[in-house]
């Protein structure tokens, strides 16, 4: 099962370090990306206080759940949304 994160960045941090081998999904209208629990990107100095403000996040331990969540929401990978290829984030790049 998904959980959304929305205002909470202190329970959206909880579930990341009780999940790292979990998905988290950006549910932002300009640019959906998707992440593993573990990817440095998420946790970067300059969204601190900020993360689940600006838009919130869809995260879940199996990746058939975010993947039939996200799918179901959005449509296919590549249309509407990617996965995560930040240089150095150790995601999916």
């Amino acid at each position: 099962m998904c959980q959304r994160f929305e205002n909470s960045d202190e329970q959206y941090l909880e579930w990341l370090d009780q999940n790292p081998a979990g998905f988290v999904f950006n549910d932002c209208p300009s640019q959906r990306v998707l992440h593993r629990a573990n990817c440095t990107y998420l946790r970067r100095e300059v969204d601190a206080d900020r993360r689940t403000t600006t838009y919130p996040k869809i995260c879940c331990t199996s990746y058939d759940c975010i993947w039939q969540t996200v799918t179901a929401a959005y449509g296919a990978e590549h249309h509407d949304w990617a996965r995560c290829n930040a240089p150095g984030a150790n995601c999916f790049a």
